[in-house]
């Protein structure tokens, strides 16, 4: 199915220019190329895509004789990306083709994708894909929107529908059970009755996944501005305790004493300042999410005849999850220093150490975004926060007057050889 462009409200003047760059090279060298999946889905569904991909005929090599600069990453699925001024990355990913257990009772077999580089046609690329609204691939020449798969459809009625047996689909990849949480929370939409049933059916295959790619698309549901409905659908479909055991039951229990409330609230506050542009580190998120957890804990060790120190209750409350969810130690390290820094926070700075000293801290600023955070969610008077933030920018202004220079290269720049 191809619909023109007098038929959708997708325009040439919100394609990202570097993309369509792209498209054109690709297309004088004889090959196929089209935008495709989320940017596509996105623009269809009036939102402004944070990505621009390209798929194509081109092999991997291919792309890459295409370009002066175009680097080819990955095993599993190997992809060229093309650079741009600036740091910008364009990926440009060969069309695959339809998995080998499309439309097979390969019921009883582990059945999971460990590689995907059997190259195919744009056709087949699309029902290789997860969800029928990322089967979808634009024309940048005709403005047509191109759909095999019945993506236009399921976005226009509101529907999260798997491409082909909903069964299969989820056990050859069960991390896409988190993205059609992530799709469905982010874009209102109601799952299909299959795709339901292939999640609470499959769910628990989700230990099998990655741990590393599990964490990364839970840190995606708190980035993405829906992280409350997608906690709530974690919970109702009974995921949360696979991707985060015993969280689930944690939340339960605060939920009978009264406590939950406040999770559920900051969740909120967290989609309203994503929302109005604000941007969140990792451990931010993370911190966000453990915090009634870890203030709970807390509270009870301060409760105690001999309290324990602060960054032992916070490492046996995230211990678990290290190890269970792949929290990368960096974020765990970052995740206790902000958390202890919002008593200090709180106290308006009084502490053993010198205002000054703590204010230069590396961690300082994502301390001072959970504050925020909190203070917006608990309803207290944005001086509170906002007296903290003067202090960041001088320190930010006084590092970047006396950042080093870079070093001059020979020959042209490093963003015009990266130039496409």
């Amino acid at each position: 199915m191809h619909a023109p462009r007098k038929l959708h409200p997708v325009r040439p003047e919100q394609l990202d220019p570097e993309a369509v760059k792209v498209i054109q090279r690709l297309k004088r060298h004889g090959h196929q190329a089209y935008l495709c999946g989320g940017g596509v889905r996105d623009l269809l569904h009036g939102k402004r895509p944070k990505d621009f991909d390209v798929a194509t005929s081109a092999h991997p090599m291919e792309v890459r004789a295409c370009f002066n600069n175009c680097r080819i990453i990955g095993r599993r699925f190997r992809l060229a990306h093309v650079y741009f001024r600036g740091g910008k990355i364009i990926e440009v990913a060969t069309f695959r083709r339809t998995s080998e257990y499309q439309g097979e009772a390969a019921h009883g077999a582990d059945i999971m994708i460990r590689d995907d580089n059997t190259f195919g046609t744009c056709e087949e690329d699309a029902f290789r894909r997860d969800f029928t609204i990322n089967g979808l691939f634009y024309d940048v020449e005709t403005g047509d929107i191109i759909d095999h798969v019945g993506g236009l459809k399921d976005l226009a009625n509101g529907l999260l529908r798997t491409i082909g047996d909903a069964q299969i689909r989820i056990r050859e990849d069960p991390v896409r059970i988190l993205r059609a949480v992530k799709f469905a929370a982010r874009l209102d939409l109601q799952f299909h009755h299959a795709t339901w049933d292939a999640i609470i059916a499959h769910r628990q295959e989700i230990k099998k996944a990655a741990p590393p790619r599990v964490i990364e698309e839970i840190v995606r549901m708190l980035k993405g501005g829906s992280s409350k409905r997608s906690f709530e659908l974690l919970v109702e479909t009974g995921v949360i305790d696979i991707v985060l055991p015993g969280f689930g039951d944690d939340m339960q229990r605060l939920e009978a004493n009264g406590s939950a409330g406040e999770f559920w609230r900051r969740l909120d506050m967290l989609d309203v300042m994503i929302a109005g542009g604000s941007e969140f580190s990792s451990a931010v998120l993370l911190g966000a999410m453990f915090l009634p957890l870890l203030q709970e804990a807390l509270a009870a060790a301060n409760e105690q005849d001999t309290p324990m120190d602060p960054g032992l209750v916070i490492e046996k409350v995230l211990r678990p999850y290290s190890l269970e969810s792949a929290l990368t130690r960096r974020d765990k390290n970052r995740i206790r220093e902000i958390v202890i820094a919002q008593r200090r926070l709180d106290n308006g700075g009084k502490g053993r150490s010198s205002l000054g000293k703590f204010v230069h801290r590396d961690f300082f600023p994502e301390a001072l975004d959970l504050f925020e955070l909190r203070c917006r969610t608990e309803g207290r008077p944005a001086e509170n926060y906002l007296r903290w933030r003067s202090m960041v920018r001088p320190r930010e202004q006084a590092e970047h007057h006396h950042a080093p220079r870079p070093r001059r290269h020979s020959g042209r720049p490093a963003w015009r050889r990266a130039e496409a």
